[in-house]
């Protein structure tokens, strides 16, 4: 069994289940997708999945991802953390009209790899 990088299967699942399913009409079908594409970029936010860090919670090696787990509490709550509530410099957002969705997955994960 092959295992695919994010940008990979997002490039291809963009092409072959976004566009073509939006093309040809099955635009529910195309939003879905869309969100399975949204949920791989969101992916490379997270920590351990830039570092390849293993969290399958099978083991106790392989125990579940703290930052995953603080996420979902705190979003089960309703509220955000104070510390969440930042003025973000829009200037420093990496942005470059001519990326491709697979060069902004790359500069996403890039980001997150500092952290």
């Amino acid at each position: 069994m092959k295992f695919y990088s994010a940008p990979h299967r997002a490039d291809r699942y963009w092409d072959e289940h976004v566009i073509n399913k939006w093309i040809s009409g099955d635009k529910e079908q195309a939003m879905e997708n869309l969100g399975r594409v949204v949920h791989l970029l969101a992916d490379m936010g997270v920590p351990a999945h830039v570092h390849n860090d293993p969290h399958m919670g099978l083991l106790d090696y392989f125990d579940d991802d703290d930052f995953e787990d603080y996420v979902g509490e705190t979003f089960k709550k309703g509220h955000l953390p104070e510390q969440w509530n930042v003025n973000l410099n829009r200037d420093k957002i990496a942005f470059n009209s001519s990326w491709d969705l697979t060069d902004y997955f790359k500069n996403f994960a890039e980001t997150t790899q500092l952290y």
